[in-house]
């Protein structure tokens, strides 16, 4: 049995982890078999006798996409829009007009169309691979990935989180310019709507904190893969004021709240998307 390579420029224990690197540990959790896993600076070769699971790869050197190109040994766990090499550093289809990348700036197609599968999180990131002729053999999730661990943690702040919630409406506080906390505010601001700034805290506290509002007000300047924020304000019952211009509004799932979402995402991760994956592993 071939070994299983886990490739990513960041776990979710390091500094730099965010949303994706959550996702990778989830789909780690999930698939149950021995993994290793290994980051953009620990890898000189690639080994045609393993397999490799590809996630974030900004990081990784020409060569090692190259080489997994040439010896079709890996799938992909898409959490980005890494067929675009620019302008700049950035990886956002919505600078282009229609969303349509222009040729000079795709890169790697060949990395996309020689992957066993590509995996997106939703059919709305999936679309927008399609719309710009990336070709591959594309399969969504359907659902961001979350942990068991997350699963409970949802389930314990729905069930002690019924009592009267503030009529103000939330915004997300960031330092990020792609959560567009400005957008946000200057919305509430026009639409004379008493909202609340909560500022950043640890996950678990910012949930906590967000579960005392009944709306969040989120516009995003990228199309977000799927966007945690803004699934787990629907597991909350928040209403959402925020465009469908990114993953999750699109998904049926976002009608749900509470703990009937909670169960729909565990059923899709752990009763569809994770087997899915598990088929293109060595002995899947």
């Amino acid at each position: 049995m071939s070994e299983v390579v886990y490739l990513a420029d960041f776990f979710v224990e390091d500094q730099l982890a965010g949303g994706a690197e959550m996702s990778d540990a989830a789909i780690i959790e999930h698939l149950d078999t021995p993994i290793k896993r290994v980051r953009y600076n620990e890898i000189e070769e690639v080994d045609k006798d393993c397999f490799y699971i590809v996630a974030n790869r900004s990081l990784f050197r020409p060569k090692i996409l190259d080489k997994l190109t040439y010896y079709k040994n890996y799938i992909i766990v898409e959490h980005d829009y890494q067929f675009i090499s620019g302008p700049g550093n950035g990886r956002n289809p919505y600078i282009f007009e229609g969303a349509l990348v222009p040729p000079m700036y795709k890169s790697h197609l060949d990395f996309y169309k020689n992957a066993k599968a590509v995996f997106f999180q939703t059919e709305f990131q999936k679309g927008l691979f399609e719309k710009n002729n990336v070709e591959g053999n594309f399969i969504s999730f359907g659902t961001t990935p979350y942990s068991n661990k997350e699963f409970s943690f949802f389930r314990k702040l729905v069930r002690e989180n019924k009592g009267p919630r503030t009529r103000k409406f939330a915004v997300m506080e960031s330092n990020n310019d792609i959560k567009n906390t400005k957008g946000a505010v200057d919305y509430c601001i026009k639409a004379k709507l008493d909202f609340d700034m909560i500022p950043p805290m640890k996950r678990e506290s910012f949930l906590l904190k967000l579960a005392e509002y009944s709306a969040l007000v989120f516009f995003p300047m990228t199309p977000e893969s799927c966007s945690r924020l803004a699934t787990e304000a629907r597991v909350l019952g928040l209403n959402m004021i925020t465009p469908q211009i990114y993953g999750a509004p699109g998904e049926a799932w976002f009608s749900l709240t509470g703990e009937d979402l909670v169960d729909e995402l565990e059923r899709i991760t752990v009763e569809v998307s994770m087997p899915t994956l598990k088929e293109y592993l060595p002995n899947g």
